[in-house]
């Protein structure tokens, strides 16, 4: 809406999708020639754009004309933004920290309200209606029947119309639950439908949706793929072999991945992408072993590694903070059940050797947060810590003495009052041995750990 009123105003209004990356920004600050708003969404996985547009803003601070304004959108605030919002660094000498210290910056989140009235509510259900009637091309909302009271939050609305201009009854769906199912099950039905006329055969109809359900979750778990044969594997954990044989495998895979390279997308809107993996992990919670990576991945690409698993466990506390039909209990055993696969393929086995397993843990770590910034990620910090430790050679004393403190934090805050004593004991004695060769570097962290 923000961006219509600019658009009548004169404004070019742009969203930055995927395809924007760092080595753009210059050009989306200094290529216009008109007023401009720039959007982005899900900043929190796009750290790398968010800084390059600060930065490039920063230099371009001076110049008034034509004015510019970035709205960065994500569910709250990335660690990372607080922290350069709130840093005096400059390290580029650019006036960055000038730039967000400016009275026209607004570097707090500042949430979306709902819409207060039912006058309102219905307003921005008809126009939806209308757009994506005009999109669709199925019905005139006009025809849509009387409405109950509709949704609070603007997404809801939009929902329900997007159903509305479809054809679908939706006088019937009471609350946001209900318009979620509604929308997952026009999904399955369009893929049963495509399924049923490449020939798939009747008896696999169930399944072969089931099958595409699952791929979206693991796409929007980090899984990548990016050609047909990446399926491969996941077709054998779906199908019997003998379902597999003829033509079907390949008529599921074109259903997926209908092109070349395959362009399989993440489940969106979050709150839909969160109510479906909710669903599924309680019937195949399996899924988690097949989204995080395998000791071979790890072994071929520590980094890429790390930050596929990062997407998991982003996805899943994001699903966990706000469960719908699960108790947070049941939903913080995801962290649990990855926590457990992490231990297992970061063992040392023909498949991984330690360089690699140390480089994937290392990347790991950067990326979660200390165990009392987190309630939901703890077990994974005390596992990635674990296997640090695990993996420490001769010689490295004080890596040691640094990780068995770490974790006497991370077993108090699980609870696990034992194996924290334990972890406190043993990092002092280390403490104390390295304190004796070295006192003056090291009786500090003696001190500090008793």
């Amino acid at each position: 809406e923000t961006g219509e009123i600019l658009r009548e105003a004169g404004w070019e209004v742009y969203f930055l999708g995927e395809s924007a990356a760092p080595q753009d920004a210059r050009y989306f600050i200094t290529g216009l020639d008109a007023p401009a708003l720039l959007i982005l969404d899900y900043v929190a996985e796009r750290e790398a754009l968010v800084q390059a547009l600060l930065r490039e803003m920063a230099r371009q601070k001076d110049q008034t004309d034509p004015p510019l304004a970035l709205i960065l959108l994500e569910r709250t605030a990335p660690r990372w933004f607080t922290a350069l919002a709130n840093s005096i660094h400059d390290p580029d000498q650019i006036g960055l920290p000038e730039l967000l210290a400016l009275p026209t910056i607004e570097t707090q989140a500042q949430d979306i309200p709902p819409i207060s009235t039912e006058t309102e509510r219905r307003a921005l259900f008809t126009a939806a209606s209308a757009q994506f009637a005009r999109v669709v091309g199925q019905r005139d909302p006009a025809d849509s029947p009387a409405l109950p009271d509709l949704p609070e939050r603007p997404l809801f609305v939009a929902l329900l119309a997007l159903l509305a201009a479809t054809g679908e009854d939706v006088a019937h769906l009471k609350g946001e639950n209900q318009i979620l199912a509604a929308i997952w099950g026009r999904e399955r039905l369009l893929w049963r439908q495509k399924l049923a006329h490449a020939g798939l055969p009747a008896l696999l109809l169930d399944n072969g949706v089931d099958f595409i359900q699952d791929m979206h979750i693991l796409r929007t778990l980090g899984r990548e793929f990016s050609r047909r044969d990446d399926l491969n594997p996941y077709l054998h954990t779906a199908f019997d072999e003998d379902d597999l044989r003829g033509s079907v495998a390949a008529t599921l895979k074109r259903t997926l991945c209908p092109r070349s390279p395959c362009t399989l997308h993440p489940i969106a809107p979050d709150p839909l992408a969160d109510d479906v993996i909710e669903r599924r992990l309680e019937e195949r919670p399996e899924l988690l072993d097949l989204a995080l990576p395998t000791s071979s991945e790890i072994e071929a690409d520590p980094a890429a590694a790390a930050a596929q698993t990062w997407q998991t466990l982003t996805v899943l506390q994001r699903a966990a903070s706000h469960p719908r039909h699960l108790t947070p209990a049941d939903a913080h055993r995801w962290a649990d059940r990855c926590a457990t696969i992490l231990k297992i393929r970061t063992a040392l086995t023909p498949e991984l050797d330690g360089a690699a397993a140390r480089a994937f843990l290392s990347a790991l770590d950067q990326r979660l947060p200390r165990p009392d910034q987190t309630l939901f990620l703890r077990p994974l910090v005390a596992a990635v810590w674990e296997g640090q430790l695990r993996l420490l050679g001769d010689g490295e004393e004080e890596e040691r003495a640094r990780l068995l403190n770490n974790l006497s934090v991370a077993y108090s805050a699980l609870g696990r009052r034992g194996e924290a004593l334990d972890a406190t004991a043993e990092a002092v004695e280390t403490y104390r041995q390295l304190a004796a060769s070295r006192p003056q570097a090291f009786t500090p962290d003696l001190a500090m750990s008793l």
